[in-house]
């Protein structure tokens, strides 16, 4: 898991460097502090795990209902759907799980872990 990206970007880097001097740097506008820069592409439009697919909250699931009875679904379609969103939400619950398991017994960090999958 080491390979995982923590800074992922609202804009590309690629398409940022067209915009680089000859330094690899570009020039920013800090507006809080009034003040002009220039840094890296790494350094710019970018958030800490962006991408990281998260929990849904209650004004999501309701979103999900307003949206299901907008399209007018059966409510076959809507247990579908409803179904789909738990299976979507199961590794939570497993990591909820897990970490609690954890905190109860911890696993020493020299503790060799192995996996097994029983069918």
């Amino acid at each position: 898991m080491s390979n995982i990206k923590n800074k992922q970007h609202y804009v590309f880097q690629a398409y940022l460097k067209h915009w680089c001097g000859d330094d690899n740097k570009l020039w920013r506008y800090k507006k809080s502090e009034s003040r002009v820069f220039s840094s890296s592409t790494a350094d710019v439009l970018n958030k800490r795990q962006m991408y990281k697919i998260q929990e849904l909250n209650d004004d999501e699931r309701a979103f999900f209902e307003l949206v299901m009875t907008m399209l007018h679904l059966s409510d076959a379609d809507k247990s579908e759907m409803r179904d789909h969103i738990t299976a979507y939400m199961q590794p939570y619950v497993n990591q909820k799980v897990v970490d609690t398991l954890q905190s109860i017994n911890p696993i020493p960090d020299n503790h060799a872990v192995f996996w097994c999958l029983f069918w």
